[in-house]
């Protein structure tokens, strides 16, 4: 699991970065350059089949109802397959953009059965706006993570828990909640849905309780704001260095 933390740690902090400086700026970026730019950061060792915006089948499959579904990005390959939906909207995202992402995903998962049900699917929105809080907790009970302008994503917060030294500098009680409540909120979709031998599909994802959710969102802001005062005192300008890579990035794609 941690080589998987890793992998979306590195695909979520340069989400979030990218929708923090949108944010700095002031200005929300177009959306289909930050459509563009947000499926460029699929491209990562292990993921050796990438797809773009504008397709609507899933590296040529079909879903299982055979409707022809848009998705903004995608990335497969040894390591598993990572789905994406981009959003630039000042209200960040709603409802209807989360049931239609799920119900996207999971029709191409239906339709990849068996196959899909042997190989990890994560789902990630990127919203270059900030999202409210009942929303994020619709992500954590959908199992979509979430990449937004003000806090660090889960998986990146897993990740800096998984070092040795995560408890020098960091709060141990913290680093503890964020890795019972943030696993559950990184599963894969063939943890939330598994194949059974008659081939019958079976939702077995632990349910949230209200008290866990607000739990976990309040650890997510606590640790976002130490993890990044750690950045500030022991690598300062490293994520700022990255801010600015990302940024010519958009503007590329703000031209292509």
């Amino acid at each position: 699991m941690v080589d998987d933390y890793d992998l979306l740690a590195s695909i979520t902090l340069d989400a979030h970065l990218l929708a923090r400086q949108s944010a700095v700026a002031g200005s929300l970026p177009e959306g289909r350059a930050w459509e563009r730019v947000a499926g460029q950061l699929l491209c990562r060792p292990g993921l050796s089949c990438r797809q773009y915006a504008g397709l609507t089948t899933l590296f040529g499959m079909s879903s299982a109802s055979h409707c022809a579904h848009e998705l903004d990005g995608a990335a497969c390959g040894w390591r598993g397959r990572v789905i994406l939906e981009a959003k630039s909207k000042a209200g960040g995202i709603n409802k209807a953009d989360l049931a239609v992402f799920a119900m996207k995903t999971f029709d191409y998962y239906c339709g990849q059965l068996p196959l899909a049900a042997s190989e990890p699917w994560w789902r990630l929105i990127v919203s270059a706006g900030c999202v409210p809080d009942n929303l994020r907790r619709l992500c954590l009970q959908e199992g979509i993570i979430l990449c937004d302008p003000v806090h660090l994503p889960i998986p990146v917060l897993l990740r800096v828990a998984s070092k040795p030294v995560a408890d020098q500098f960091l709060d141990d009680v913290k680093l503890a909640e964020v890795v019972r409540l943030g696993e559950r909120a990184c599963e894969p979709l063939c943890d939330r849905w598994k194949l059974e031998e008659n081939g019958a599909l079976s939702f077995s994802a632990r349910p949230w309780r209200r008290i866990d959710m607000d739990d976990l969102l309040w650890i997510q802001r606590e640790l976002s704001g130490d993890v990044l005062a750690l950045y500030d005192t022991y690598r300062p300008g490293r994520l700022e260095t990255r801010i600015e890579q990302l940024t010519a990035r958009l503007r590329m794609a703000a031209y292509a």
